[in-house]
């Protein structure tokens, strides 16, 4: 069923192509029968290609939410927009023994600490996403004076009563045991703070 729903609403493509070929198929066969019926098969294929596209443009998926609320995240991270980011976190995020409240200060901190360009958001990959929760890969690559220094975290996301997918949980998974408190630590020793 995944499977489908990613073919049919977040790329139809495929279905796009075998359209245009079923499209292909029916005008030769037209051309060498002429018969009424392939008259209007070549009206079917276009229509079910323009109905499907309108089909995938309306239905957003969860995968395309998280997607969503990941391109939030990232443009607010690049504008320095603390609060731009915290409006896609949970009320319930929990990274080791950092709450919501715990991760605003430690954003706003960030976000006053940090010139443009100096965290890069390397990647994000969706890993998998179900009816309650989605898992994901990020890396972050920080450039600091001493070099960069990369960090591979595994972000969750949740839908919410809005019907939005936020950010609730937040791991390093590389360096091990790294944390986002480690992280603040980190960054006021090297901006010497």
């Amino acid at each position: 069923m995944e499977g489908l729903k990613h073919v049919c609403f977040e790329q139809p493509l495929l279905l796009y192509v075998l359209a245009a070929l079923a499209e292909l198929i029916t005008v030769a066969i037209w051309y060498s029968t002429r018969a009424r019926w392939t008259r209007l098969m070549l009206l079917v294929w276009p229509l079910a290609g323009v109905g499907l596209g309108l089909l995938a443009w309306a239905v957003e998926t969860d995968r395309e939410k998280v997607q969503h609320c990941w391109e939030r995240i990232a443009a607010a991270i690049d504008a320095l927009d603390a609060p731009g980011a915290l409006a896609n976190v949970a009320e319930d995020f929990r990274s080791a023994a950092l709450d919501k409240r715990g991760l605003a200060v430690l954003a706003d901190f960030s976000a006053k600490a940090l010139k443009p360009g100096e965290v890069t958001i390397a990647s994000f990959t969706i890993e998998e996403v179900g009816p309650q929760s989605a898992k994901t890969k990020v890396l972050v690559i920080y450039h600091s004076p001493q070099g960069p220094f990369r960090t591979d975290w595994e972000v969750s996301f949740a839908p919410q009563r809005d019907g939005l997918w936020r950010v609730n949980r937040a791991d390093c998974i590389r360096p091990l045991g790294f944390t986002l408190k480690e992280a603040g630590v980190e960054l006021r020793r090297v901006k010497r703070m």
